[in-house]
């Protein structure tokens, strides 16, 4: 691996990493094995953890800015809050962006100094651009529906409580796999 793929495989799993995890449970030695390098590499890259954790966010947040679905809008916010982002148009698979608004989401709620920057917005704005990444962060997420290999039964028992005579109820689900069908 020659140095910039060893920095963007770093990059890459740092992204992954942070993922749904906040950047003071982000651990090193894991980024370096999902990057498969040693973790050496992260303070010779990025200098240390925090290096590191600026860099992946900032990516993030430049593919979050840079994508053609996202709002003049909200691409201003993003540079208000990254004043040192390039200017670059992608098109970014929707689960790459939707990693990134995630990626993006966290960051904002994690750091100050980029909340009194939010608090600034008029609340119309804040709440587009706020809403705008939340629709990001779910996008190409199906709903769950059940398998075809699982049959499930749904009972609503009613219960009368005898001393306030409301009914309450509980929703039970049982769920077993199909019988095979036989020759």
């Amino acid at each position: 691996m020659d140095k910039i793929d060893t920095a963007q495989a770093l990059l890459e799993a740092a992204i992954d990493c942070l993922d749904g995890v906040s950047a003071a449970s982000l651990k090193v030695d894991e980024v370096s094995r999902r990057a498969g390098v040693n973790k050496r590499m992260i303070y010779h890259h990025f200098g240390n953890k925090a290096g590191l954790v600026a860099a992946a966010r900032d990516d993030q947040a430049a593919l979050l800015a840079g994508a053609r679905l996202v709002t003049a809008d909200t691409r201003q916010v993003l540079l208000r809050l990254h004043p040192e982002l390039p200017s670059i148009t992608v098109r970014p698979s929707h689960a790459r962006l939707q990693r990134a608004a995630r990626v993006t989401l966290a960051h904002l709620l994690e750091d100050p100094a980029r909340a009194g920057t939010l608090r600034a917005l008029d609340a119309a704005q804040l709440q587009t651009f706020l809403a705008e990444l939340g629709s990001l962060a779910l996008l190409g997420q199906a709903p769950a529906l059940p398998t075809d290999r699982s049959v499930s039964e749904y009972s609503q028992t009613a219960e009368v409580q005898e001393n306030e005579k409301k009914p309450s109820f509980r929703l039970s689900s049982v769920s077993r796999p199909k019988a095979p069908e036989g020759p």
